[in-house]
């Protein structure tokens, strides 16, 4: 989703920009608020965060890409 490598806010820093689809979302609610919106706003998924590394957590709306 990152438009370049890390960056995934617009240049004010007040928006989530999807280099994919071009929209915008708004950090504090997920809600799209220009460009394509699909669902109208993003899908929450459980993350954490250790040694270092993020992991995500599967839900009903989200799976991984490829199983092991």
């Amino acid at each position: 989703m990152d438009w370049q490598p890390g960056q995934f806010l617009d240049s004010e820093r007040a928006f989530i920009l999807c280099s994919i689809h071009g929209a915008a979302y708004e950090p504090s609610s997920g809600r799209c608020v220009a460009g394509p919106c699909g669902r109208g706003r993003l899908v929450v998924i459980d993350v954490e965060e250790r040694d270092g590394q993020v992991y995500w957590y599967p839900s009903r709306d989200t799976q991984p890409a490829f199983a092991d």
